[in-house]
């Protein structure tokens, strides 16, 4: 179990850490993690591209990821990524804090919206 979830992006592949990897499956596919302690934290990392870079952006298993951090428990994810601007007005290399999942046109192979919430009115 995990308490919380990190997923990096382009360029960072592997946490400096000695981590257990794990494949979990879900209804959405598979997503491979490595789980990690950092102080009394457990946490479950994923490398959104996957090693070697080999997910490219319209294949990244964003549903499976989600899904599988939440099976694992985890009460909160981190995410890192270095795609495009969200603002003109914010300078180049400035750090940007989002508290949701910003995803504002990313879609799935399919072309429907990437989300977990597969029902409308769906409470889980």
């Amino acid at each position: 179990m995990t308490d919380m979830g990190i997923i990096i992006g382009s360029g960072i592949y592997e946490l400096p850490v000695d981590p257990e990897p794990r494949t979990v499956e879900n209804r959405f596919g598979e997503a491979e993690l490595a789980i990690f302690r950092v102080g009394r934290w457990t946490v479950g990392g994923i490398s959104r591209h996957g090693k070697g870079h080999h997910h490219l952006p319209h294949t990244i298993p964003h549903q499976a990821n989600l899904m599988a951090l939440k099976q694992l428990g985890a009460q909160a994810v981190l995410a890192t990524t270095s795609v495009r601007m969200v603002d003109p007005g914010v300078p180049l290399g400035q750090p940007i804090l989002f508290e949701d999942l910003f995803f504002p046109e990313n879609r799935l192979p399919n072309g429907e919206p990437c989300t977990i919430f597969t029902r409308p009115g769906d409470p889980q």
